[in-house]
């Protein structure tokens, strides 16, 4: 993976706010859904009633029946005025991001196509680990996670988050049914279960071994359990 400039932290940061308090409110206040999705150039809802938003580039994006409307990236409040929403999360949990709605955004191009990149390996790494789960990408954590759901292991969370206030770099991460299934703690490495390093990730191939040998944990353990 490409080294992560300074910057980085601030195009994160920046983009985390215009999804928590703008992309994902307009489609909850239309579908009463807040899910977004990576696309190759920016983030955006999936299609609702015909519509999707996003962020594309250094761009604000409107697409529906109409056609298409698109805003050079300002402000919080500009945004949600294009979008023709009021600034704020949806009244689903505490907001995680706390911006100035009147502040300059600093998004940064170069870190932009960076942070897409790290949602585009998590994403292709995810479709490996679990083909048949839907994944989502979290406004509240801004995070691309995938749930599988067994009966008999219990649920196991894969994902991807570009960095939070514990983690200044991007990880991956799984969380199991048990924070530590089989007390190794060299893998299982966070309170919440176990995390690899942007630095220790160069292709979707690494993030796909990391998923697998959580998975394989969890499963071992449970046999072993079980036995």
């Amino acid at each position: 993976m490409n080294a992560l400039p300074d910057s980085f932290v601030t195009t994160r940061l920046a983009v985390h706010a215009l999804a928590e308090h703008v992309l994902c409110a307009v489609r909850y206040a239309a579908v009463e859904r807040i899910g977004l999705a990576p696309v190759p150039d920016g983030i955006a809802t999936p299609p609702f009633d015909g519509r999707t938003v996003g962020l594309r580039g250094l761009e604000l994006v409107d697409r529906g029946p109409d056609g298409e409307r698109r805003a050079p990236v300002t402000t919080l409040r500009a945004a949600a005025d294009h979008f023709g929403i009021a600034v704020g999360a949806p009244p689903l949990w505490t907001a995680v991001t706390a911006p100035d709605p009147d502040a300059p955004l600093p998004i940064d191009e170069i870190d932009l196509r960076l942070l897409c990149g790290w949602f585009t390996l998590t994403g292709e790494a995810l479709a490996t680990q679990a083909p048949d789960a839907s994944t989502t990408l979290w406004p509240e954590h801004f995070d691309l996670a995938t749930t599988v759901r067994d009966t008999e292991l219990g649920d196991i969370t894969f994902g991807g988050s570009p960095g939070d206030a514990e983690h200044e770099q991007p990880y991956l991460y799984a969380l199991p049914p048990s924070p530590v299934p089989d007390g190794d703690r060299s893998f299982w490495n966070e309170p919440f279960g176990a995390a690899l390093s942007y630095d220790r990730v160069t292709t979707a191939g690494d993030a796909t071994d990391f998923f697998a040998d959580a998975a394989a944990r969890v499963c071992a353990t449970a046999t072993s359990e079980a036995g």
